[in-house]
């Protein structure tokens, strides 16, 4: 309820400003998510009356990777949208207006002043985390210096940096997942030609989350993860990976509990 709530919340505002929508990568969690939640997209997405432009973040991808995105969630996304006529699109049809960096893949469409891509970016050297493959918005503006406008997808965290009259503008998430996520979901409405930057909120209210949900999360997380490398330390090793897992789980099925190991079950879905 809280993802649909969202989703409308955006495609209201879009409406009411006249202007599309753009996701910079990152439309769901993991590469194939369900047929729930693929249709709760098309769904909400229907209610624009203007395109809904979609960049397949690393997230999206399976093994992260643009050669696969057809076997992706969002891939079958965008196939739908075209054979049935729908309003999501991929960032090519904004070809006139923009170039693009699918992840991992060079820059498209040189030329433009406007620049999309999915990239671990930050506001500040102060932002950067240890040991990540990450740079700064000033570092950003600097690797691509005919760009005025770059607009990145992969930070969680919401900014939006000037510099000499350019900008990079980085929406952060739009649900709250983890501990150190608790500042305010919010998206951007843009104007380049104003040079119009506001922020919108997305509506939670990080005082009234219980945090001991998403702690409890990703504990489950480490423990799986700590299972998943103990597979194959007792007893005889079979050849299938899905036998390993399998036997594993009656193992060690009180350490993991129910929903532990109804995670794991799903994780292994696509593989049965």
């Amino acid at each position: 309820m809280t993802q649909r709530n969202h989703i409308q919340k955006i495609i209201h505002s879009a409406n009411e400003k006249k202007c599309g929508v753009i996701i910079v990568g990152d439309i769901f969690n993991k590469a194939i998510v369900s047929e729930f939640l693929k249709s709760l997209f098309i769904e909400e997405c229907k209610g624009s009356n203007y395109p809904v432009t979609v960049i397949p973040g690393n997230h999206d991808l399976p093994y992260h990777s643009m050669k696969n995105v057809q076997n992706s969630s969002i891939g079958v996304i965008l196939a739908i949208s075209k054979l049935e006529g729908l309003n999501i699109t991929p960032i090519e049809s904004y070809s006139d207006e923009c170039s693009w960096q699918n992840f991992g893949e060079g820059v498209s469409n040189i030329g433009k002043e406007i620049l999309f891509l999915h990239r671990l970016v930050f506001k500040s050297p102060k932002d950067l985390p240890p040991n990540v493959d990450a740079i700064t918005a000033s570092e950003l503006l600097d690797e691509f210096p005919d760009y005025k406008w770059i607009f990145a997808g992969d930070c969680h965290k919401s900014f939006h940096y000037e510099k000499e009259g350019r900008h990079v503008v980085n929406p952060g998430h739009l649900n709250i997942q983890k501990v150190d996520e608790l500042d305010p979901p919010l998206y951007y409405y843009i104007d380049t030609e104003k040079e119009l930057v506001e922020e919108i909120l997305v509506g939670d209210n990080p005082e009234l989350i219980d945090d001991k949900y998403l702690t409890d999360e990703e504990e489950r997380e480490e423990r799986i993860g700590a299972f998943i490398e103990k597979i194959g330390t007792k007893g005889e090793i079979s050849l299938s990976f899905i036998d390993n897992i399998e036997r594993a789980l009656l193992e060690k099925k009180d350490e993991l509990g129910e929903d532990g190991i109804a995670m794991v079950n799903e994780l292994l879905e696509d593989k049965r």
